[in-house]
């Protein structure tokens, strides 16, 4: 068995760091050993960091697969449109990757990476199997004491700042140049309720539109860019708040060497992607979604809310002998031995309450060791059916 897992990242965005800052609290798990990334600042940052030699960093992945570097496993944190050439190169390789979801963008390309990962350890980065809130849901739900699950209802709100920032704004908000954001924000989470109940989909409907974030919806006397609107102080969309003021949602912007970050802010703010007003942006992703599907005999409804000021899920599993509500940070039992269950505190704790560190975990310890995965590939597509045969539901509808 390996002692250190020798390992190479594609992306260092957002999810990337959080992934390895799993070797910052066990540096004897695993070793970076070289990088892809086309920003020089990440790359110089995985220098910095992780002793990554110069030479191992790449700022395209044809030039890491014709190098010689030896590596035991891949973690793909890397835009949606380049997963699946990035997953050929290594699987060709034979090479155990974690994957970032969605696993490619195309369910054609889905099912040829099952194909060709067929022996090769292929995980899915489906954190929300390893996180105490919803195993907990599992628990109970596994347990019989609300009886056989009877239907589903499950809403995905997604907040202000996470669909300005992301799907109206940035660079996921045309389904042409990524995935659909149904896709993107809510794969896992029709994983979850596979999961949950071991079952597979049927009967897939979908009803989408995108119907807010559009010109006709502009305030009047609003401006293009959020600096020079008269109403950016009462906007719940602004970017100066956002990104000036508050300063979030700023770790994946670029900063070039001899610039800030409040460089770069201020410039996005001025001339870029991230300052434009969001009834005034190029975006044809939608901001409401609604899914239906059956899971064997229980009819499911999964809802993604991108018109609201929350930000989280809900769940309503209603059961033989009960219901289970689980409303982001509880879980309200109506049977039996009615109770609430509180996880607030849990919740609270970084990392998806370190469920980003489990997974890793998981991985390396399946590259090590040959233990299942906790959110394997050939698993994990079903939850990626859903999402596109749902797109394909609203592509014959228009």
């Amino acid at each position: 068995m390996m002692e250190r897992v020798r390992l190479v990242v594609f992306g260092l965005g957002n999810r990337a760091k959080k992934y390895l800052s799993y070797l910052d609290m066990h540096p004897g798990a695993a070793e970076l050993v070289a990088v892809v990334e086309p920003d020089p600042y990440n790359r110089a940052w995985a220098c910095d960091r992780y002793g990554v030699p110069q030479a191992a960093c790449f700022a395209e992945a044809d030039a890491f697969f014709r190098s010689d570097i030896a590596v035991d496993a891949a973690i793909i944190a890397s835009p949606d449109r380049v997963h699946y050439a990035q997953m050929r190169g290594l699987l060709a390789r034979k090479c155990p990757v974690l994957l970032e979801k969605p696993a490619a963008c195309t369910w054609e390309e889905c099912l040829e990476l099952e194909r060709l990962s067929a022996g090769v350890p292929v995980g899915i980065c489906y954190v929300m199997r390893l996180h105490p809130y919803y195993r907990r849901i599992k628990e109970i739900l596994s347990s019989g004491e609300l009886g056989p699950v009877q239907a589903i209802e499950h809403t995905e709100f997604v907040g202000p700042d996470r669909m300005g920032h992301t799907y109206v704004r940035g660079y996921w908000s045309r389904a042409g140049e990524s995935t659909s954001i149904f896709l993107s924000k809510c794969c896992h989470d029709a994983d979850l309720l596979l999961w949950m109940t071991g079952r597979k989909a049927s009967d897939i409907r979908s009803e989408g539109s995108l119907t807010f974030f559009c010109p006709a919806n502009a305030p009047s006397g609003s401006a293009l860019r959020c600096i020079d609107c008269p109403m950016e102080r009462v906007c719940r969309y602004s970017a100066v708040d956002l990104y000036r003021r508050r300063g979030e949602w700023t770790g994946s912007f670029v900063v070039p060497d001899g610039k800030t970050l409040s460089d770069v802010v201020e410039y996005e703010l001025s001339e870029g992607r991230f300052g434009r007003c969001v009834f005034h942006c190029d975006n044809d992703v939608f901001d409401r979604q609604t899914v239906s599907f059956r899971l064997g005999d229980i009819p499911v409804t999964m809802k993604l809310d991108g018109i609201t000021p929350r930000e989280g899920r809900v769940s309503i599993f209603r059961c033989q002998r009960g219901t289970l509500e689980a409303r982001e940070t509880e879980i309200l039992v109506q049977g039996p031995n009615g109770r609430r269950e509180d996880f607030t505190e849990i919740s609270r704790l970084p990392l998806h309450a370190y469920a980003d560190h489990a997974i890793v975990k998981d991985f390396l310890r399946a590259v090590r060791e040959g233990t299942p995965l906790a959110a394997p590939l050939s698993e994990s597509l079903e939850s990626h059916r859903i999402c596109f045969v749902a797109q394909e539901c609203n592509q014959s509808d228009k």
